[in-house]
């Protein structure tokens, strides 16, 4: 047989056990919420609420848009007839 004070004894250590078990799950709930509630949060931060905005396009150059003109009338000059040829030079001599 079991002497009382043997039962006592097994009796605490069994409710000592269980009483760790016990804290032991309610502590393993409590993170696993904090896990999901952490989740939760960098996947809402992890997408952008709006597309980042594009940098604006860069003006062009004044100098460069001249040129592009300048380019364009040689190119029909030279394109076109010999008579116009002379008629061009012609017009661009009588101009101030």
């Amino acid at each position: 047989m079991v002497s009382e004070e043997e039962f006592v004894v097994a009796m605490i250590c069994a409710m000592f056990f269980a009483l760790s078990t016990l804290v032991l799950l309610i502590r393993n709930r409590r993170l696993k919420k904090q896990v999901r509630k952490l989740r939760a949060v960098q996947a809402t931060q992890a997408v952008p609420s709006a597309p980042p905005a594009l940098p604006a396009a860069p003006q062009p150059d004044p100098q460069i848009l001249e040129m592009k003109e300048r380019i364009k009338v040689l190119e029909r000059i030279t394109v076109e007839r010999e008579g116009s040829l002379a008629r061009e030079f012609e017009l661009l001599r009588e101009r101030p």
